[in-house]
Parts: structure tokens; sequence; C-alpha cells
């Protein structure tokens, strides 16, 4: 089942914008094969740190793999602090009963960071410390009040994009059995 194909990711694409614009909070929907489908509200830490580098993207590609994978049947979502140093969160999308694809936010702390442990990494990956430290400051501290309110939402959206994708995959084969 194709997810592209039976949801507008287009107009997800803007949803996400909009929610990003409101609170701060990074989104992101990747299909099982990794492709990002929707990106919005990426911290520079990642994008011009931790995926710009090879050997930290590895660890950014570890971290997504492993988060999509502990996500359970059932389970609503799943929360990992990815091997660079930031949360993240994942919520599988399902279509028809079947995990199509995975709606995630993330790149934020639960408490302030530890600047020492940065340093280090900026260090260890030749990162420009001032720039990189910069890049960590601005990166968002949630509560985790806060982030399970956030979940709240994305797993209603992500039901809600599970239905819109039922109906969009009905409608096809409605179609298909007319021809």
């Amino acid at each position: 089942m194709n997810f592209s194909e039976l949801v507008d990711v287009a107009e997800l694409q803007s949803l996400c914008e909009s929610f990003t614009a409101i609170t701060g909070a990074v989104t992101a929907v990747l299909d099982l094969d990794g492709n990002i489908l929707v990106a919005t509200g990426w911290q520079d830490i990642c994008t011009k740190f931790h995926r710009a580098n090879p050997m930290t993207c590895l660890r950014c590609r570890e971290s997504d793999t492993i988060l999509a994978s502990q996500l359970k049947q059932g389970q609503p979502y799943n929360v990992y602090q990815c091997k660079n140093g930031l949360v993240d969160v994942a919520v599988p999308i399902t279509i028809a009963g079947e995990h199509v694809a995975n709606f995630f936010t993330g790149q934020f702390f639960f408490k302030t960071p530890d600047k020492t442990y940065f340093m280090r990494q900026a260090k260890e990956f030749g990162f420009d410390q001032e720039a990189y430290i910069t890049a960590m400051e601005r990166a968002p501290v949630f509560s985790p009040e806060h982030v399970q309110s956030m979940m709240q939402f994305f797993t209603q959206l992500a039901k809600v994009i599970g239905e819109m994708g039922l109906a969009q995959l009905r409608s096809q084969q409605a179609n298909a059995e007319l021809r």
C-alpha cells in the first residue's frame, strides 16, 4: 500500500506547517522505506550539523530506524532519545489495519541540555563549536506534560490521516470495480 497515493501529502505538509508555526514543534511524515514525505520546522542542530555530517547522520538514521521499529501494533506512540542527544517521538499511521507510515515530532529536549556533552560532540565531529552550541540553545525544551499533550493531538491526527487514506483506498477500489 502506497501512502502517497492514498493521502494528499501537499495538504498534510500545509497542515503541519501551520502546526509548527503555532507551536514551534517539528513535524515529519516518513514512509516505511524512510522517505521523508513531510518536514516542517527542523532544527538547525539537526539539519546543519547532525544530518550534514556522515558520522552523525548515521546516528540519525539509526535512531529513526530504532524509533520506528519499536512501534508496536496498538502502541499510540514511542519516545526515544536519539544518539545525538535530542528527543524524537514517532506515531504509527495505519490504513485498513496496515502500518504504512510514521508521523514524527522531535528535535527537542526534556530539560536544559548538558552544554559540556554538546561541546565534546562538536570537537569529536569537527563542528564549529560556537555555531553548534548556538543551534543547541535554539532547540526547544518541552516538559513531558507538554509532549504528552502534543502526542494526544498527533495520535488523533494519525488516526484521521488513516481514515482519510482508507476512504481514498475504498474509492479507488470502487472505481476499479466500476471499470
